[in-house]
């Protein structure tokens, strides 16, 4: 009312509470004069002495744990809340977040392959002001899991309720995980595979482990090599010929080793003709010689007995050369006596014990025109011939001048 104060109408005489809550223009925390008066026929009647009674201060509202992230610190978490603002408890101070180590979930699978590692904090609490909006947890222990629940302390001193516990597993220290890029076949006892690098390596990547098994095999273990930090790839040797294989990779540091990746399959390759699929390169030395050097793309597992090498000009009209060439490294052949001024296409097979490669793509070139010579005593005649007019000339000057006077 106009004199500042407030009345609640009572029905009968007797004792009534007046529950703070339920009475909007109260405050909490504040302190208030309670007086009772009776009324009959409307008027009042002698007010009761004055009575000085501070409500209760309001306990803050339980915050709410909504998210976890990650950094790329082993052992660091960031815990994400809700801050709860609308409902009335006061001026928050700070919030308070409480961890424990899970040991319930503890999954000693992690600690596999570990060469050394620090123990860390498993359990205690870490504060932050009113303005906090996530709260950064470091030096826990690298991918293991915890429990977090928090509360709101106001300026009161009040808390709220703890939240809800809530689960998360801490950045692991271990690398991440590679991927596998391709994996083929490269021999019949041997398969090719290659990978990435993790993107998160926490710490330097001292190597890699890559594991094969063959598929559908009825046990889940596996054999495996290692590879060094700066190879990111590996011939894995010594499978059977024609089976399918199963591989993954992983990385390890002075931690231990990361998680494995994804199994993917490769077959070997069984005994097969040669494959050869370059184009040649064919080198023009003159009118009638050519160099030759070409790639072999497979070998079929067997190793090459000769090469043949077929040419075709355009005077042949299709019916063209062969050349038998036998089986070196330098993958070479010089080729003479050939026509002159005269287009050519060439191509190659290789040859094994079990058949003939396809022909490999063709080369063309031309050779030039056989240049002219002139014979060596043409050239001694006319130059003898020279010589003896010279002479002559020189003789005559010398009797007219010389010997005539």
């Amino acid at each position: 009312t106009s004199d500042g104060r407030s009345y609640l109408g009572l029905s009968t005489e007797m004792e009534y509470a007046i529950d703070v809550d339920n009475t909007a223009s109260l405050k909490h925390f504040t302190e208030y004069y309670f007086q009772v008066v009776p009324v009959k026929n409307g008027k009042e009647g002698l007010y009761s002495k004055p009575l000085l009674v501070r409500t209760q201060p309001a306990v803050p509202a339980t915050p709410l744990i909504t998210a976890f992230n990650y950094t790329t610190v082993p052992g660091e978490i960031i815990v994400s809340f809700d801050r709860k603002w609308s409902i009335s408890g006061g001026i928050i101070k700070e919030f308070e977040i409480f961890y424990a180590r899970n040991t319930s979930d503890y999954n000693i699978g992690t600690k596999q392959g570990v060469l050394s590692r620090k123990r860390r904090q498993s359990q205690g609490s870490v504060t932050a002001d009113s303005a906090a909006v996530n709260i950064r947890i470091s030096d826990l222990n690298p991918g293991e899991p915890y429990i977090f629940s928090m509360l709101t302390v106001n300026e009161l001193g009040l808390q709220s309720e703890k939240s809800e516990a809530t689960a998360a597993k801490t950045q692991t220290g271990l690398p991440g995980v590679p991927t596998i890029t391709n994996r083929d076949g490269s021999g019949r006892d041997a398969i090719l595979v290659k990978w990435s690098a993790p993107t998160i390596t926490n710490g330097q990547i001292m190597g890699y482990y890559v594991y094969y098994r063959l598929d559908n095999s009825f046990n889940d273990v596996a054999a495996r090599v290692t590879a060094p930090f700066n190879k990111l790839y590996q011939n894995v040797t010594g499978l059977e010929e024609g089976f399918t294989y199963e591989l993954a990779v992983s990385a390890f540091t002075e931690e231990g080793e990361g998680e494995k990746s994804s199994w993917e399959e490769a077959r070997t390759r069984p005994k097969s003709v040669p494959n050869i699929m370059e184009t040649p390169v064919v080198k023009v030395v003159d009118w009638h010689t050519i160099e030759v050097n070409w790639k072999l793309l497979d070998d079929g597992l067997t190793g090459i007995d000769t090469f043949t090498i077929y040419l075709n000009s355009q005077i042949d009209g299709g019916e063209g050369s062969s050349y038998k060439i036998p089986n070196r490294n330098d993958r070479y052949a010089r080729i003479t006596s050939l026509d002159e001024n005269t287009s050519f296409t060439l191509s190659i097979v290789a040859e094994n014990w079990i058949g003939t490669s396809k022909k490999s793509a063709q080369a063309s070139f031309r050779t030039p025109k056989k240049p002219v010579y002139l014979r060596v005593w043409v050239a001694g005649t006319i130059t003898g011939g020279v010589v003896f007019l010279l002479m002559c000339f020189f003789f005559l000057m010398f009797y007219y001048f010389i010997w005539k006077k």
